[in-house]
This record gives structure tokens, C-alpha cells and sequence, in this order.
């Protein structure tokens, strides 16, 4: 929950995504470009925004993800930032860059314990997936 408490809560997400990966497999909704992309929706914690950015073939996902990690930490208005990189593929990289953030509260989700201490939170991915999938810890062998 990252600490949201009920209120006038501005919370955005920011999808990166390449054209092998323009879907979330198993959710509704599911498409990033036409049903995930600036969407928005009011409840009792505030209003949450959607944007979806594709690589377009331009970038890699890796350097497009870091480049938005970038100006979303460099964001005077960004108080608070939960990222979930392709941690296998380019999570070193984000780490180095979360490093360097200073005067923002940091959240990086993971499937695997970081191999050395971060100055910053980060939280196992796989439990609040578990939890929004209905799956109890004591359902695993």
C-alpha cells in the first residue's frame, strides 16, 4: 500500500512496455494502449491516473524505463515513488539510479532479496501479487 492513507491523493502509473509485451497477461484490462493508457478513476484514497508508454522500437525498455525513472525522481512534485523494473534484466541499473535519489520516499519490488543492503525500502513482488491473485501463503508447497 505503499503508506497511501485515505485523502486527496494524487497517485500516478506509468507503464513502459514494447510491442512483445502490450498486454498484461491474465488481468482485465489487459491492453496498455487502449484501455490502460490515460484512464483515470476517483475513490476514497484520492485519484489514480494511467499512462502507457511504448518503446516503439526506438529505445529499449531498459534505457526508456530509466530515462522516466529519471524525470519522475527528479519531479519537485514527486513525493513518493514505488518502481517495478525488469529487475533480471536491467534491476542492477535501477538500483544505481535509486541510489542517487534524495528527498523522495523509495519503494523498489523485487522477486528476489537485493544481494547487498539498499538505502532504500524495497519488497518482495510476489506477496502483494499473491494477495490480488486470492493466493494464501499457506496455499504454497
Amino acid at each position: 500500500d505503499a503508506g497511501l492513507t485515505e485523502g486527496e491523493n494524487e497517485v500516478q502509473f506509468l507503464f513502459v512496455y514494447d510491442k512483445e509485451g502490450a498486454r498484461i497477461v491474465n488481468c482485465q484490462p489487459s491492453d496498455f494502449k487502449n484501455e490502460l493508457n490515460n484512464v483515470a478513476f476517483k475513490s476514497s484514497y484520492g485519484e489514480f491516473f494511467f499512462a502507457t508508454v511504448c518503446t516503439e522500437d526506438v529505445v529499449t525498455r531498459e534505457d526508456l524505463f530509466l530515462d522516466l525513472l529519471a524525470l519522475v525522481t527528479d519531479s519537485p512534485d514527486v513525493k513518493r515513488v514505488i518502481a517495478v523494473p525488469f529487475n533480471e534484466d536491467y534491476g542492477e541499473r535501477v538500483i544505481e539510479a535509486l541510489k542517487a535519489v534524495e528527498g523522495k520516499e523509495i519503494t523498489q519490488l523485487m522477486m528476489v532479496e537485493p544481494k547487498s543492503p539498499l538505502p532504500y525500502k524495497w519488497d518482495m513482488l510476489a506477496f502483494p501479487v499473491m494477495q490480488a491473485l486470492g493466493i494464501k501463503a499457506d496455499e504454497l508447497e
